[in-house]
């Protein structure tokens, strides 16, 4: 009887157990799981391939089985980055094959020719270029960008003449407009700011062009953009698009005059990358839009606008970051309160931080007073203790956190 009876309160506080984590589970968001579960990171040992294995791939590479080279090739791909110099032995096989196959044996090519790439086996450069430009686009979008990266003279002026020849096909465009940022093509400018501003041109093409010619150009784009801003809205709204990107290494008051412009763009895509931008190179021209950032439909925007704010450094930026406390994102409100965190090291502020946490702790937003605790707790500010007492009975799981 007695056993029965133990049994069965075990069953019960197991099924109560299980209740009251299912109610914890729910009522918890981001904020609380990243509070109370820290991930603990785990680095991957360095893998060597043993000789044995090693030996296999390169005898399955020799065999005529199509899927058998295929699969090899595969697992020297993959396991290359994390190997030694053993795998240098299958490079003149992995050429050989790649020689060898015909035309039809796609598949076995495209393989072939990952695990070079993945190889890094500039040697073999020059007979990729062949291969890139014979077998068709998947080929040339797994070996392309490798040829970039090398910076394969003989490329270039395929890549130049792509960009000139109106019949390219789309994605050769954006290969050729990639490549031009790897290799610093800067004969390629005027031809990329003319696709740039096409409005005939696609707009994946466009906007490549635009971050191809930050990059190359990181100034004297002003005018571009400035042109693009006095064309007529559009949906979607490509032309803003493009100003803002070609101007997202730029700096300078002209700049930053249309960067601010840019900020309060309706479209969230344009707005952030301006938003962007000014944070790395003027967080401070943007404090008199502050109020429409803040209250943006966007969380990516209002995100952007707390960094911003921590790097105003000033009142009226601790009070919109206030407001950020208890934004209904929960990425916005850790970005508010590692803002205000931040801001309560410099002295003029400091009473205004902790003033700021406080009115949230009295309020009875649950967001706010979760991120309020947060801030009370990091700042060390000893006179809100009776109040976080009196929270440890809040009804909101987070709050008690």
């Amino acid at each position: 009887m007695l056993l029965h009876c133990h049994r069965w309160f075990l069953i019960t506080w197991t099924c109560a157990l299980t209740l009251l984590m299912a109610q914890v589970a729910t009522a918890t968001d981001l904020d609380s799981v990243y509070l109370t579960d820290p991930v603990f990171p785990c680095q991957l040992a360095e893998t060597r391939v043993a000789p044995q294995r090693l030996r296999l791939w390169l005898e399955a590479l020799a065999q005529p089985e199509r899927e058998l080279k295929i699969k090899a090739a595969e697992s020297i791909s993959a396991a290359w980055p994390s190997s030694d110099d053993a795998l240098r032995d299958a490079v003149p096989i992995l050429i050989s094959n790649l020689i060898s196959s015909t035309g039809s044996e796609t598949l076995v090519r495209l393989a072939m020719a990952r695990a070079l790439v993945a190889a890094e086996s500039r040697g073999s450069a020059d007979l990729l270029m062949r291969v890139a430009l014979s077998d068709g686009l998947p080929m040339a979008e797994v070996v392309e960008p490798a040829l970039a990266r090398w910076n394969h003279d003989p490329m270039r002026d395929v890549w130049f003449s792509r960009l000139n020849d109106p019949g390219t096909s789309l994605r050769r465009l954006v290969l050729a407009i990639r490549a031009a940022v790897l290799t610093d093509l800067t004969e390629s400018i005027p031809k990329l700011r003319g696709l740039s501003r096409d409005q005939t041109v696609s707009p994946v093409v466009r906007v490549e062009a635009a971050r191809a010619l930050a990059v190359l150009q990181p100034q004297g784009l002003e005018s571009d953009a400035a042109e693009l801003l006095q064309r007529p809205a559009e949906t979607p709204p490509t032309d803003h698009l493009v100003a803002a990107t070609l101007l997202s290494r730029h700096a300078g008051s002209a700049a930053t005059v249309l960067l601010v412009q840019l900020a309060g763009h309706s479209e969230p895509a344009v707005a952030a990358i301006a938003l962007q931008r000014l944070l790395e190179a003027s967080p401070g021209a943007a404090a008199p839009c502050s109020a429409e950032l803040v209250a943006h439909r966007d969380p990516k925007i209002r995100e952007l606008t707390a960094r911003l704010l921590q790097k105003q450094q000033s009142e009226s930026a601790v009070r919109f970051l206030e407001l950020l406390l208890y934004d209904r994102h929960p990425l916005v409100r850790r970005a508010a309160v590692e803002a205000l965190i931040a801001s309560d090291a410099a002295e003029p502020l400091l009473d205004l931080v902790r003033q700021a946490a406080t009115n949230q702790l009295d309020s009875d937003r649950s967001f706010g007073q979760e991120q309020a605790a947060i801030v009370i707790g990091a700042v060390d500010h000893e006179p809100a203790a009776e109040k976080l007492i009196t929270l440890l009975d809040s009804p909101d799981y987070r709050v008690k956190v």
